[in-house]
């Protein structure tokens, strides 16, 4: 499956590695060292939403980004999408058919409620 350029631009942000108090090295999201770096020509789709009732109230909220080929990205990394940041589900997949149209997936994710 190949698919064409997009003309989205996403921001890929990464967080450096903090002490969580306990010994135990994690992202910390709310600091200032946060990069950012802008990936343009991006397509990005609606994934799937799910609702969840049980317990609490919540909505997995999903997409999918079909970055340029060649886009370095990790699973640890955030991604930022008409200003709301959204978490990597999974390993970003680089998809190489030997076609221009090449990319990498990444499947975005973010629970609301």
């Amino acid at each position: 499956m190949s698919r064409p350029p997009g003309r989205a631009t996403v921001t890929l942000l990464t967080a450096p590695l903090a002490d969580d108090g306990h010994g135990n090295d994690e992202r910390d999201w709310t600091s200032p060292s946060v990069t950012r770096r802008d990936v343009r020509g991006c397509d990005v789709q609606p994934g799937a939403s799910m609702e969840f009732l049980l317990g609490r109230d919540s909505v997995l909220v999903a997409w999918t980004v079909f970055a340029p080929a060649g886009t370095v990205v990790n699973t640890y990394q955030h991604v930022e999408w008409k200003g709301v940041e959204y978490t990597i589900y999974g390993t970003p997949e680089d998809w190489q058919t030997g076609q221009p149209s090449d990319y990498v997936g990444i499947l975005l994710q973010k629970w609301a409620g």
